[in-house]
Parts: C-alpha cells; sequence; structure tokens
C-alpha cells in the first residue's frame, strides 16, 4: 500500500503559504506619533513615510483575497473533476485482498508449470495468493510497505477500505459483473482473501512477507522467475507519475530473471494508462520487450489483458 497526496490539495497549501509569508516578511508598521525628544523628522514612522500603513493593509488584503480566490477556484476543479469521472474515485492505495483463483485470471497463470520456481508477487497487501500457493507448494515471496504493521492493525484496516469499495463499485459503470455477479458475491471473495492472509501473515511476517517500498526491493539481482503486480501500477496512474512507473518497473525487471505481469493496464476510468506508450519507447528500458496479453477475465471494463515485461 502506498500513501500519496493530491496535485490539487499541494496548489492549496502553496497558496496558503506565500500569502503567509507575504505577510511575515513585511514590515510591520508602528504608530505614526512623533513623541517628544524623538530624533525621526515628523511625518515619518519607524523608517517610514506617513501612508506606508494604509498602503502595507491594502497590499495584505489583496494577498489574502487573492489566496481566497485562488483556493475557492481549486475547489470548484476539485468538484467539478470528480463531479466528470465515472469511475471509482480513491484518495489512497486501498487494502483489497484477491484469492488464488482471481491471480490465475488476472495473469492467465499455470500454477503446475510454477512449480519450482520463485514468485515475487509486488503490493500484495491482503491478498492471499501467497497463503494459497505455500499450500499447494508452490515457492512465493510477497512484497508490501504494510507488513511493517501488526496483524490486528492491519485487520481493523480492511473492512473500512472493503465497505467504501463495495459502497461505489455497484453504482458505477465502469465494471462488468459477469465473474462476481453481485457486491454480495465481491465482499465474499474479498473478505476471504484478507482472512486467509492474516491467518498466514502472523506464521509467515518477516520470512514470506517482507516489507518495503517501491521503487525499490530488497531482493538481489535476478531473485525471482516470475514477478507479479496487481492493482497498483497503470491503474493508479493519477496517483503516481510517470518516474514512479519507470523506476518501479526497471527494479522490478532487476530482481526478475524471467517476466514480469501487470494487472491492470487500464486506469479505474476504464482507460487504458498514458504512460504505456512512453514506457514502451523509454530509452532507459530499451533492453526490455513489452507485449499486451488478452485474457478472458474482466471486471473494470476494459482490463481483460496483462501487461507482459521481459528482456529482449
Amino acid at each position: 500500500m502506498f500513501q500519496f497526496g493530491g496535485q490539487s490539495r499541494r496548489k492549496t497549501e502553496f497558496f496558503a503559504d506565500q500569502a503567509a509569508k507575504n505577510a511575515k516578511n513585511t514590515a510591520n508598521p508602528v504608530d505614526v506619533s512623533n513623541p517628544v525628544g524623538s530624533s525621526r523628522r515628523p511625518g515619518f514612522t519607524a523608517g517610514f513615510p506617513i501612508g506606508f500603513k494604509a498602503t502595507w493593509i491594502a497590499a495584505r488584503q489583496s494577498v489574502v483575497a487573492a489566496r481566497d480566490f485562488w483556493t475557492r477556484r481549486i475547489w470548484q476543479f476539485q468538484r467539478q473533476s470528480r463531479a466528470m469521472k465515472r469511475g471509482l474515485a480513491l484518495d489512497k492505495v486501498v487494502l483489497l485482498g484477491r484469492t488464488l483463483e482471481e491471480y490465475r485470471r488476472y495473469f492467465a497463470l499455470d500454477l503446475e508449470s510454477l512449480r519450482g520456481k520463485a514468485v515475487l508477487d509486488v503490493a500484495s497487501g491482503v491478498s492471499s495468493f501467497c497463503a494459497e500457493a505455500q499450500g499447494l507448494g508452490l515457492e512465493v515471496m510477497a512484497f508490501d510497505s504494510i507488513y511493517e504493521l501488526a496483524g490486528e492493525e492491519i485487520r481493523r484496516r480492511c473492512e473500512p477500505d472493503l465497505d467504501q469499495v463495495i459502497q461505489a463499485v455497484g453504482k458505477l459503470e465502469t465494471y462488468r459483473w459477469d465473474f462476481y455477479r453481485s457486491p454480495e458475491v465481491l465482499r465474499g471473495f474479498r473478505e476471504r482473501a484478507y482472512r486467509a492472509f492474516l491467518d498466514d501473515y502472523r506464521r509467515g511476517q518477516g520470512i514470506r512477507y517482507l516489507a518495503g517500498n517501491l521503487p525499490n526491493l530488497p531482493f538481489r539481482d535476478e531473485r525471482f522467475d516470475l514477478a507479479l503486480v496487481s492493482y497498483l501500477l497503470f491503474v493508479y496512474e493519477e496517483q503516481f507519475d510517470y518516474e514512479f512507473h519507470r523506476q518501479s518497473l526497471l527494479e522490478i525487471m532487476r530482481v526478475t530473471r524471467g517476466e514480469a505481469r501487470l494487472y491492470p493496464i487500464v486506469s479505474f476510468e476504464a482507460s487504458r494508462c498514458r504512460y504505456l506508450d512512453r514506457l514502451r519507447e523509454d530509452p532507459a528500458l530499451r533492453h526490455l520487450g513489452f507485449e499486451e496479453v488478452e485474457t478472458d477475465f474482466e471486471f473494470l471494463v476494459n482490463s481483460n489483458y496483462y501487461l507482459r515485461v521481459f528482456r529482449r
């Protein structure tokens, strides 16, 4: 899981900070009177001519008015942007677990072919893929920033995130319900996933569940045969910029001797991620090949593809 702040919020803070700095850096005027015995010439106030106080107050009021104007405009823009969106609107990366069955469909996995191979699940969150794969005798390592937390703390965060998403997705046109049938069935998948994860996490924290943050992975070069990334890169394109995607992909491929598969390759707006073509053309990634592979699974509209990345 990764936290982030919105650009609009940063703009609001910028204007407020600028106004505060302007007010702070402007000299404070003093009384315009000239006490008996003062060496100051009449008509001057602390080194400034009479009339400066009125000018300073007017300037400060202009700064405050400008700040308030831009704050209102930014809030209006935020509301309009949210209103224009047709997909799931999130202000953070949510804790939603996926099952092994869902992973199999996302990435078109042949589980038998993974025997004897090392698999890395990147940004795996509360998914049960690692736990279920261990039960099948497969070697899977899970990596996520939340793995520095105790299991009980993770549990407390799961239900609110799940409630938020379930309440939202049933009303959106950016989802197809052929597989899940209803929000209630979807909730069942998500609950089974995070409960299986938590049960295994108690035994595997620090062993097969390692904490960290992209774009840095704590593994040696070519440690894994296959790396999987679900619901982080591409889908959160508005929250994570191009450079984050680029550096994360380079790092994932550094620790992978085989290939990486990333799903989905569309945003929550159900539109193909705008970074895909740019990654293909990036000189720093010219040693990598990219293939968009079609699958038979589609929940988020247009998500019936994963990206296969390999060394040329």
